[in-house]
């Protein structure tokens, strides 16, 4: 891969002025924030890090990152990894996975009208994606609807592609129209009592081991190889002491 033909001298002045007049056009349009009680905005200095260079992929420009931090030393210690694996051939990125889910609840009288209703939605699918899908006209597009019975309540995981969009509002808007739409064709035949939005099958904003085994949002794999020779030059010691290091630390987090 061809690494940016800039310097990075003039790669982080040229970044300078990208965010300093992003700063200025947000500190000066306060009315068109989207926060309730805003009085302001808070400073944090900005500093980049890298460049990391992507192996493979000729069409990308070498990779900076922004980190807002006020901890001296934490972007010369993410440069200094990054020229580690540069100088080693740089890091692979493979995309597993992407899409962005919701997780509704509908309730029902007894466990057996739940599970009813769970055997039925398949069949139900089709018209719930349409629905869905009517909230947003390119991007929003159901992928599974998977069911969890847990006593009367049926907990749906809905999961959507968002095309380059993060999704958690747009599969928030679709999920909700969906469910509303359901409810009113299939009320009466159901004996749908009740829906709720979100019953945290989808994990939002927590953490959950469902989440390690099934990725919300997009799942990477990353990996690289530091070489022997990198390893002592920039990172001053042996990949033998570095991976004891590693391994060391693991256990010790295990144990607390």
């Amino acid at each position: 891969m061809a690494p940016d033909s800039r310097d990075k001298t003039q790669v982080l002045h040229d970044l300078a002025d990208r965010f300093n007049h992003a700063a200025d056009l947000q500190s000066g349009n306060l009315e068109n924030v989207r926060i309730e009680n805003c009085i302001g905005f808070c400073k944090v200095p900005l500093g980049i890090a890298g460049p990391l260079r992507l192996a493979g992929t000729p069409v990308l420009d070498d990779i900076y990152a922004p980190l807002a931090t006020y901890e001296a030393t934490l972007i010369a210690s993410c440069s200094r990894g990054c020229k580690a694996f540069n100088a080693s051939g740089g890091i692979h990125i493979e995309t597993l996975s992407n899409g962005m889910s919701r997780g509704p609840v509908f309730v029902f009288q007894n466990p057996r009208r739940a599970v009813i209703f769970a055997q039925a939605l398949p069949g139900m699918q089709n018209a719930f994606a349409r629905w869905a899908e009517a909230t947003s006209k390119h991007h929003v597009r159901l992928k599974t609807i998977e069911p969890s019975i847990i006593g009367s309540q049926v907990h749906l995981l809905c999961t959507y592609s968002c095309g380059s969009a993060a999704g958690q509002n747009m599969v928030t808007k679709a999920t909700q129209y969906a469910c509303e739409m359901l409810r009113e064709s299939f009320a009466d035949q159901y004996n749908i009592l009740d829906f709720f939005i979100e019953g945290q099958l989808a994990s939002d904003k927590k953490p959950s081991w469902g989440n390690v085994k099934k990725a919300r949002g997009v799942e990477t794999l990353v990996w690289g190889t530091i070489s022997r020779e990198a390893c002592q030059k920039i990172l001053g010691c042996t990949t033998e002491r570095l991976y004891m290091a590693q391994k060391t630390l693991k256990e010790g987090g295990i144990r607390n």
